[in-house]
């Protein structure tokens, strides 16, 4: 029993005209008229009015909603008194926040579409494997709100959604995964697996009879053309800054001496810059990987002039490489939001099919990555449904094809309608929420006839339940929808509505 509660059974008990009620009353903001009638059983007409109220509260429920109803329950409070008036109200009141939630339902889903629509939407959920965290929030903003409105209101509501909210969360890598392993049959292999292959074949093509191994155990003579070369490249000065530099962060060894070499030393010393060059764009030290990188390819290319059989070995090396900067470049390409579409499409045309699979599967790795690290679907699913052209073709290159793309694209939205949810959960009560609940509590009770009866307590007493108790009823009635779980359980509710 309330404050006021308490206040209107004492006065039953003492007697309404009793000072201290009547002062403790005052202090509810609750005003006494002394000339209202409190004789149990009489019937009271209102001036100007025709109708005669019954004092039977159980009346109050089944009135229709409108002035005649509301008369009604007043009526039957006033014969009873404050405390039959309090409760009278309160009955009729609850009825009308019942229709109320009824009607907040029905209008959401007549925005939304209608009944049927919303079914549909129901199926698309579960075809694309999210029906069993499904909540009536996802399928439209207009129901979102009812959810919001009933998070607000209800606690427990806010609780439950808050649960159903977080667990859903979390799921977001899982689902946006599954959609990738469902959508793209032809399988997926990591960057990081598909690099450390290609390095691994790569080796072992340089360490076999074909590969640079063979050239070394045949040993081929250089001309004296190539010899005075190869000095000539030794002792340049491109080639001694670069060395010096790399020396002093980790190079060891001397540089061969410039005078007549065999091949495995040039051979030995191309493979010390190649790793000298990775190692120095592996350390962010770009500018000494550029100039190891452009010295290697100086000596590369004298051994393609003057070696025979070495022009063959070093395009299948070289292949092997481009296929691993492939791959890498895709995953670059993948975070690279300044990438513009025609810079994209230059790229593509400019490789072999073999690179550009690999260049695919890194895009597939940078994907990946950032679902992986996603804390909330909200800004990730949002960025892919408003994507720019180039993102767009990026995906049609994740998924390989355009219907895996155009399917991909509508979980992407559903993903984007799922974390409303969140918002309905999280932040704070904005005006907007306020709004609604007002319009509820108005569409609750008629203020101006409760105003017009003589008992001037009662509309203070109905501002209260606008505010507190109106707003929670209203809660009530639509929490079976809003708190429903799943596909079916959400179908068997929307079953129920007129179409």
């Amino acid at each position: 029993m309330d404050e006021t509660e308490k206040l209107v059974a004492a006065a039953r008990a003492r007697g309404y005209s009793d000072p201290e009620i009547q002062a403790r009353l005052a202090q509810q903001g609750i005003q006494w008229a002394p000339s209202a009638p409190a004789v149990p059983g009489m019937s009271v007409t209102q001036p100007g009015r025709d109708a005669t109220m019954s004092p039977t509260p159980q009346d109050a429920t089944t009135a229709a909603p409108g002035g005649a109803g509301m008369l009604a329950a007043l009526g039957a409070g006033t014969a009873g008194g404050v405390y039959g008036a309090y409760r009278g109200v309160k009955a009729f009141a609850g009825g009308r926040a019942t229709a109320a939630g009824a009607d907040m339902i029905q209008k959401a889903v007549t925005a939304a579409g209608g009944r049927d629509a919303l079914l549909e939407r129901v199926k698309a959920y579960e075809a694309a494997g999210r029906g069993g965290l499904l909540n009536v929030s996802d399928l439209d903003p207009n129901l979102t709100a009812v959810s919001d409105f009933a998070a607000t209101a209800k606690p427990e509501i806010h609780g439950l959604l808050g649960k159903l909210n977080e667990e859903r969360r979390q799921g977001v890598p899982q689902r946006l995964l599954g959609d990738l392993q469902q959508l793209s049959p032809a399988g997926y292999q990591s960057p990081e697996y598909l690099t450390g292959l290609s390095k691994q074949s790569q080796a072992d093509f340089a360490a076999g009879p074909t590969g640079y191994q063979g050239l070394r155990e045949a040993n081929p003579a250089l001309s004296p053309k190539a010899n005075k070369r190869m000095v000539t490249f030794l002792t340049s000065p491109k080639l001694q800054r670069a060395w010096s530099d790399a020396a002093s962060v980790g190079a060891i060894g001397p540089l061969p001496k410039a005078g007549p070499t065999s091949f495995e030393t040039l051979q030995n010393l191309k493979e010390r810059l190649d790793g000298l060059t990775s190692s120095a764009f592996g350390k962010g030290d770009g500018d000494l990987g550029r100039r190891l990188a452009a010295a290697r390819d100086d000596l590369t290319g004298l051994l393609t002039d003057e070696v025979p059989g070495y022009k063959e070995v070093a395009a299948t090396y070289r292949d092997f490489a481009k296929h691993q900067d492939a791959v890498q470049a895709g995953v670059e390409a993948w975070s690279n939001h300044s990438l513009q579409l025609p810079d994209l499409a230059r790229r593509l045309e400019a490789m072999t099919p073999v690179e550009r699979a690999a260049f695919q599967n890194g895009l597939v790795g940078g994907y990946i990555r950032d679902i992986e690290n996603v804390k909330t679907n909200r800004n990730l699913a949002n960025e892919l449904v408003a994507r720019s052209a180039t993102t767009g073709r990026k995906l049609e290159l994740v998924f390989g094809s355009e219907k895996a793309f155009t399917e991909a694209v509508a979980r992407y939205g559903m993903e984007a309608s799922m974390s409303r949810l969140g918002g309905v959960v999280g932040g704070s009560i904005t005006a907007r929420r306020g709004a609604r609940m007002a319009d509820v509590a108005e569409g609750a009770l008629d203020v101006a006839h409760v105003a017009s009866h003589p008992m001037t307590g009662v509309p203070s007493l109905a501002k209260k339940w606008y505010t507190k108790w109106l707003p929670g009823k209203t809660a009530e009635a639509v929490r079976p929808l809003v708190e429903a779980q799943g596909a079916d359980a959400i179908a068997r509710i929307l079953r129920r509505l007129p179409k």
